[in-house]
């Protein structure tokens, strides 16, 4: 056999960070070698790449870029009419093989020829254990100490890129999570994230190491009584799935509105009977306002001053994160300007504008092109442990929306609208001892994707 491949990642892969290889093969000494690698999706090769020997006669390969050019998540699953579950059909991940062969030829001048790897003319072929790669658009922390895994687990130094070592893969893809197959919810005020009766959110979730057989969501009531008990749709096993994790969620899959006004804290689980994977949240008291049923909107302020980001966290799956500070709004106009000739070469004099005759120059100055967009701050305030996470996920995120609740014209229901913005904020200070530290105060800078054009 030529080829050998000696280094390899686990499934799934995160293409943000690294995909390596590693391979060598007896055959180096021929004239004009080369290590051949083909990215196949599906049936097609989307990417076939050579590489010369390096002085141990090994090839590195990372074709981790290749893959992330191939995976176009979508926001479909935050529409979802069934309270925003969706199993694996977004775009949030994409399935490679990845083959390896050489070429080489004769002489170094004759042509050469391609061989798939075990010295048969023809495609590559080797592959390694695993026949297929379950790709998503996530990164590995290489600082593994300032993660929260490392920070549960105690695993001291990250020796792998492989992300089954860093994110256990029972546990949710977020950092709002520091529940990891326990099946005692903590609830606490620093381990828990905050939340609003108004917030749509899911959970991203792999569950390969065992066959879940229920998901649930359960509330308690702010008297600390049984709130509310929904079994939300079964995830699939071995799947990437999309849990629904919002009060608005629980709402659409028929939670009522009472019971959810009431609600001080849910958690959301998935479950085989043995195996438990929870996310906690608490409700924000300061948005439980009293629900006009006239028009299906809270009193109060709760709908002007809610705010709720939906973004793509550095797992590469959606996450939420939602505030009742007041925002800060500051408008940046910009304006391009061209100089126009005082009297044009086309006018029948160059008179004076003001001679009596009422005529207005058009010339110095003028503006050709001018947008306005709106800055907005936010302070979060004091955040505990799991929202600190979660805010400085969202401020490095690349896609984010702003969730907006309006009433439909005619009507009295309540709907959603989704904005896209971009975050503005270029440093955010934080300290990296959490035993002692258990507040962060984190602001949030953004504007609005699509500025607004003048005429």
């Amino acid at each position: 056999m030529a080829i050998t491949i000696t280094t390899q990642p686990t499934t799934p892969v995160a293409v943000s960070s690294y995909a390596l290889f590693a391979v060598s093969s007896n055959l180096t000494a021929q004239k004009q070698f080369q290590y051949v690698m083909d990215v196949v999706s599906g049936s097609t090769v989307v990417a076939r790449i050579r590489q010369y020997p390096n002085p141990k006669g090994v090839a590195i390969f990372d074709p981790s870029r290749v893959m992330a050019d191939y995976i176009q998540p979508t926001t479909d699953v935050l529409f979802q009419a069934n309270g925003g579950y969706q199993p694996n059909l977004d775009g949030s991940t994409e399935n490679f093989t990845v083959r390896f062969g050489e070429e080489y030829g004769i002489s170094p001048s004759s042509s050469v020829v391609m061989y798939d790897g075990e010295d048969v003319i023809g495609n590559p072929s080797v592959t390694g254990s695993i026949s297929t790669y379950e790709a998503f658009l996530g990164s590995i922390p290489y600082n593994a100490a300032f993660t929260q895994q490392w920070e549960e687990n105690q695993n001291g130094i990250q020796n792998s890129f492989n992300f089954t070592e860093v994110f256990p893969l029972d546990s949710p893809l977020t950092y709002g999570s520091n529940q990891d197959n326990s099946q005692q919810s903590n609830n606490s005020e620093f381990d828990s994230q905050h939340v609003s009766i108004y917030d749509y959110g899911v959970t991203a979730m792999w569950t390969p190491t065992y066959t879940p057989n229920v998901a649930k969501m359960i509330g308690t009531s702010a008297d600390g009584g049984f709130g509310f008990n929904i079994t939300l749709p079964t995830p699939g096993s071995g799947d990437l799935n999309y849990i629904p994790s919002g009060l608005r969620n629980a709402l659409d899959l028929g939670v009522s509105q009472t019971e959810i006004n009431n609600t001080a804290k849910y958690v959301v689980f998935v479950s085989n009977g043995t195996n438990f994977t929870t996310r906690d949240f608490i409700v924000d008291d300061s948005v439980c306002y009293a629900w006009d049923t006239a028009t299906n909107l809270g009193t109060g302020l709760a709908t002007n001053n809610n705010l709720n980001f939906i973004f793509r966290n550095s797992n590469g799956f959606w996450d939420h994160m939602s505030t009742r500070k007041p925002l800060k709004a500051s408008s940046n106009v910009k304006r391009k300007i061209t100089s126009i000739p005082f009297a044009p070469w086309s006018s029948a004099d160059a008179a004076y504008p003001i001679d009596g005759s009422n005529r207005i120059t058009n010339g110095g100055d003028a503006i050709y092109s001018m947008s306005t967009n709106q800055e907005f701050r936010v302070n979060l305030g004091y955040l505990g442990t799991t929202d600190a996470r979660i805010a400085l996920d969202l401020i490095s995120s690349k896609k984010v929306y702003v969730q907006y609740l309006f009433q439909n014209m005619g009507t009295s229901a309540l709907s959603q609208g989704y904005k896209p913005i971009i975050i503005t904020n270029s440093s955010v200070e934080e300290l990296t001892d959490k035993f002692r530290q258990k507040l962060f105060e984190i602001e949030i800078s953004y504007r609005f994707a699509i500025p607004n054009r003048s005429y």
